[in-house]
C-alpha cells in the first residue's frame, strides 16, 4: 500500500485551509502556516487578512500581524463558548436566570 494513503488532510475549523503540515492535534491556522500562505498565495492571504486582521490595532512587522490573525481565528471559534459561560456567571442568581441554549434542547 502506499504510504500516503494512510495520512489525511486535516483542515482549519474556521477557514477550512489544509493544516497537514502542523502539529497533530492543531485545530486552527497558526503563524507559520499563514507565513507559507503569505509568501506563496498572497491572494488567498490579503483575504485572510480582509477577515480575521486587526481592524483597530495598528501592526508594525508582519509577525505581529501573522500573530493577529492567527489569534482572530480561535476567538471566532472559541468566544461563543466564553460569552455562554459568561451570561451563566453573571445571571445564575437572578431572579431570571440564564438558561443555555443546548439545556433548552436537553443536550447536555
Amino acid at each position: 500500500m502506499d504510504a500516503l494513503a494512510h495520512t489525511s488532510i486535516r483542515k482549519c475549523r474556521i477557514t477550512g485551509i489544509d493544516i497537514s503540515n502542523q502539529k497533530v492535534g492543531s485545530q486552527y491556522l497558526r503563524e507559520s502556516t499563514l507565513a507559507k500562505i503569505y509568501f506563496g498565495a498572497p491572494d488567498l492571504y490579503q483575504r485572510l487578512k480582509s477577515e480575521f486582521g486587526p481592524k483597530k490595532k495598528q501592526i508594525l512587522t508582519l509577525k505581529a500581524e501573522f500573530e493577529a490573525i492567527a489569534k482572530n481565528i480561535r476567538n471566532r471559534d472559541s468566544n461563543p463558548r466564553k460569552r455562554e459561560r459568561d451570561m451563566v456567571k453573571k445571571y445564575y442568581n437572578s431572579l431570571f436566570p440564564f438558561v443555555p441554549r443546548i439545556a433548552l434542547f436537553g443536550r447536555s
